[in-house]
């Protein structure tokens, strides 16, 4: 979030919010950087509210009520649960005005280091920038009940293997749950829809024990420890070819670079399959890993990688830094670090859709005391044109609240059920004193933009 700049001596902008939409149907909040966020809840096709907003008031220099001073008067102020300007000033009317405007809308998307067109698409309650398990690393934060990623490419898994090679897939976890859960899986579907087709299954059991699943068998091995401590750990499959004539592998698991399970046998990686890549998120109930585990992962998870063009390499030692890992993972086909701030937006077709999901979703946007409603069941693509509309300040000794409702429009498509769309939306309010050389600049920083869950 970047300071308000001034206009003139006697214009000052006084605040300009960015903040990100959710096209998810949720009922859970985030906190970011200093920001509050408000908590939105909606049922299928109903409009769900929630709240943009900063309270200030014209004064001293405590941003307080009181005599407006000469100079800049830098304040700070949070995301709310209302919107409110007071206008305890002077002003009178014509004094003040306010517009408001979205400069673009897109998916939030988790980057590929990789291969940058083959993002994961965060769907519902995922939390970004969580701490994560190296130096100069971060993490994404699932709540175990709907939040999940998936790819957005289609892809093969090798096939055809030759005496030697080797392919793997990683990833860092953090979790005290005991409901177990998926922290990834490949299937043939590019959202969490159920299917019996689905393999290269890393997932935790009930009691913390780290399992991997083959689409030839349940589990292809199981560790003997619990690794739920709320820790961070990393765990890592390498599949190596041991016979051709009748296809032979070993599938060994390791846990922050020990080997704790390894299981051998025919048929176990002589074919393919083709889908995407899940995060947090497989179809466990689909194979019996064990009685009541849940298909999402509750905790966090940091750096996931894939290995597909051999030889992968071995399992490493918990490394000190993001860049010791990044050395590791170099030959990586994919490497979604999951660092990401939630901002970055993909501007590819989401799987199973050909429409813009901004174009699924409507927004109106309404104003009180005095009454303006500058945007009313407008499409979110055609609202996000980075162009202001006006509306009507309030004056001296009024305040004026909003209210933000978005609803699902007349195209929605179910494919693109718990994405995150990320619209950066900006409230100006400019002051016009008379005849003073003063001007104040109120500023809202964050670290990053807000995302309202």
């Amino acid at each position: 979030m970047s300071r308000a700049r001034l206009l003139s001596p006697s214009r000052a902008l006084v605040a300009a919010v960015a903040v990100a939409l959710l096209a998810a149907w949720l009922a859970t909040g985030t906190t970011r950087s200093g920001w509050t966020v408000s908590t939105l809840a909606n049922d299928p096709n109903t409009t769900r509210a929630a709240s943009l907003a900063f309270t200030h008031t014209y004064g001293s220099t405590s941003c307080s009520a009181g005599p407006r001073v000469a100079g800049t008067q830098a304040c700070s102020g949070s995301i709310v649960g209302s919107d409110t300007i007071s206008n305890s000033g002077d002003l009178g009317t014509g004094r003040l005005s306010a517009a408001v405007k979205a400069a673009s809308c897109a998916p939030v998307q988790l980057g590929n280091a990789k291969s940058g067109t083959n993002p994961l698409l965060p769907r519902y309650a995922a939390a970004f920038r969580a701490g994560g398990p190296m130096t100069g690393s971060s993490a994404i934060s699932l709540d175990g009940s709907s939040a999940y990623a998936a790819s957005v490419v289609q892809q093969t898994t090798p096939s055809g293997f030759s005496l030697g090679a080797a392919y793997g897939w990683g990833v860092w976890f953090k979790t005290t749950s005991t409901a177990g859960g998926a922290m990834f899986g490949f299937t043939d579907k590019p959202d969490n829809t159920s299917t019996a087709n689905a393999d290269h299954l890393l997932y935790m059991d009930g009691a913390g024990h780290i399992g991997f699943g083959y689409s030839a068998t349940a589990s292809t091995g199981t560790s003997p420890g619990s690794y739920n401590n709320g820790s961070w750990h990393f765990a890592y499959v390498r599949v190596e070819v041991t016979q051709v004539v009748v296809t032979l592998t070993t599938w060994t698991l390791y846990v922050d670079g020990a080997s704790v399970a390894s299981v051998g046998g025919a048929g176990l990686g002589g074919g393919s399959s083709t889908g995407y890549w899940h995060l947090g998120w497989s179809p466990l109930s689909a194979r019996t890993y064990g009685t009541g585990l849940s298909n999402y992962f509750t905790g966090s998870l940091s750096n996931f990688v894939v290995f597909h063009a051999s030889p992968a390499p071995d399992a490493v030692p918990n490394p000190s830094s993001q860049t010791a890992f990044d050395t590791f993972a170099s030959s990586a086909t994919e490497q979604w670090r999951l660092d990401d701030t939630g901002t970055t937006t993909f501007g590819g077709n989401v799987p199973g859709t050909t429409a813009s999901p901004c174009t699924m979703f409507d927004v109106t946007w309404s104003f009180t005391s005095p009454a303006s409603t500058p945007v009313s069941g407008l499409a979110l693509a055609t609202f996000a044109d980075n162009s202001f509309r006006p509306v009507a300040a309030p004056g001296a000794g009024g305040s004026q609240s909003s209210a933000l409702t978005v609803s699902r429009g007349s195209t929605y498509d179910p494919d693109v059920a718990g994405l995150r769309l990320y619209v950066p939306i900006s409230w100006t309010v400019e002051s016009v004193p008379t005849g003073s050389s003063w001007s104040l600049a109120f500023a809202w920083t964050s670290a990053d933009a807000v995302v309202v869950a």
